[in-house]
């Protein structure tokens, strides 16, 4: 493979495989900390980016279309507004927490559970957390 500028430190390196953008794992670390990657393609757009129009109309679509979905928008949204600052678990206390619904028609009516206990929650109620959460 030939030669390419790593595309934290600019350097030339050879890599093992096409998709490798840095010569090493400290510019792979430095360039794109883990938890911001986005794929990105050749030309340098993202999914999104190629898709945006696309994905706006679909969510315009079910939110125009589906009632219980746009009830949970909009008490998400009044929740962000009525609480930005996250407060601690009301099971275990850590900090990192979520805002839980438990009645979505009763949009300021949140419990701030951590991970943990937001996935546990919901794999009690509806038996798995993802998949079981959408309702046709």
């Amino acid at each position: 493979m030939a030669p390419r500028p790593c595309n934290y430190c600019g350097q030339p390196f050879e890599p093992a495989k096409a998709s490798r953008r840095f010569c090493s794992k400290r510019c792979s670390n430095l360039g794109q900390p883990r938890g911001q990657a986005v794929k990105q393609f050749t030309d340098g757009t993202t999914h999104y980016g190629r898709n945006a129009e696309r994905i706006k109309a679909d969510r315009r679509d079910r939110y125009a279309g589906d009632a219980d979905y746009r009830q949970r928008v909009l008490a998400r949204a009044a929740a962000r507004r009525a609480f930005p600052d996250p407060q601690p678990c009301e099971v275990c206390g850590d900090p990192d927490t979520d805002r839980h619904h438990d009645d979505y028609s009763k949009p300021l009516a949140i419990r701030w559970l951590c991970r943990q206990h937001h996935i546990s929650g919901h794999v009690e109620q509806y038996g798995t957390w993802g998949e079981g959460l959408r309702r046709s």
